[in-house]
């Protein structure tokens, strides 16, 4: 064996004796000097090996893993002591449940209105079904309700039918609630034709042109209207019935 291969077997000897331990101590000695150093090193390695390092000691070690913690639980345990006994849980109503929910759904009633409509969305045939068979089971009680709310709103009842109306003819435009605020403003609640105060028994919606001829339901071709006059319109335009209503020489309220 030459004088090379020797000392390479030696050495060789001499690492799987103590240098394995020597390189540990001098590395251990580094970090120790050069903690930031180290660290950033760490951190570099796990960043781009530590899930896959990770996973591969977990599922080896997986009984190992398991009993480490298993120890430590005990460990702690004992080290608490006994548990302490919970105090007897309240019990609430059912009233002071409800109104707990009540707050909680007030305080986010944005996010709970978001998560219904997305969900309604997701949804649709479910959506459907219920509701259907909501206004089965309750007729009679959505039919009283929707009674009362057609005497006690007769103005948006009215506006309700005119819009459905005008729709079926096929005119355009919609007339706003705030329009026709302005419009019975305009002519301070009173019959653009004959002039006679309105209230909710006689107030109408009169079209200049009438939607049959083509007329649009948009503000400007709208006038507050008593019903007689509406009903002696009829199908005439505004200066149709104005030369009807009130000839020459006959003076227009």
């Amino acid at each position: 064996m030459a004088k090379t291969e020797k000392q390479r077997e030696a050495w060789r000897r001499w690492y799987e004796k103590k240098g394995r331990v020597s390189g540990a101590l001098r590395h251990a000695e580094w970090i120790r000097k050069h903690k930031r150093e180290a660290k950033a090193i760490q951190d570099r390695w796990y960043a781009k090996h530590g899930k896959e390092w990770g996973a591969k000691y977990r599922e080896k070690n997986h009984e190992k893993i398991l009993k480490r913690q298993r120890l430590r639980y005990e460990r702690i345990r004992k080290e608490a002591g006994p548990k302490a006994p919970r105090p007897p849980k309240k019990e609430k109503t059912s009233e002071e449940c409800r109104a707990y929910q009540r707050a909680w759904y007030q305080k986010n009633i944005e996010k709970m209105r978001a998560y219904g409509r997305d969900w309604a969305r997701a949804h649709p045939e479910t959506v459907r079904a219920n509701g259907e068979r909501y206004r089965r089971e309750n007729r009679g009680h959505l039919l009283a309700q929707a009674k009362e709310w057609k005497r006690k709103n007769p103005e948006k009842v009215a506006a309700i039918k005119q819009a459905r109306y005008a729709r079926k003819k096929g005119a355009e435009g919609r007339l706003s609630a705030e329009e026709w605020a302005t419009l019975l403003a305009l002519f301070d609640n009173k019959c653009a034709y004959c002039g006679v105060p309105l209230d909710n028994r006689n107030r109408t919606r009169d079209h200049k042109i009438p939607l049959v001829r083509g007329g649009s339901n948009r503000s400007d071709n709208i006038l507050p209207a008593c019903r007689s006059c509406n009903s002696r319109k009829n199908t005439k335009t505004h200066e149709e019935f104005l030369a009807y209503a009130y000839p020459a020489g006959t003076a227009n309220p």
